[in-house]
């Protein structure tokens, strides 16, 4: 992913969150394509049953 050198609006907040808003845009977009992979695998569970993982 490349981010434009100038970022319009994005210059107002701090590098790292506009960072942080393209790494969760560019996983969410592998998750919808389905190329996302996950940390760990299998994935472990909450003591609810939620997965707990990382996908990137």
């Amino acid at each position: 992913m490349v981010l434009p050198d100038t970022l319009g609006e994005a210059d107002r907040v701090p590098a790292d969150d506009v960072l942080d808003a393209a790494v969760a845009a560019w996983s969410a977009h592998r998750i919808a394509l389905g190329a996302a992979q996950r940390i760990p695998e299998p994935p472990q569970r909450d003591a609810e049953g939620r997965a707990i993982e990382i996908r990137f």
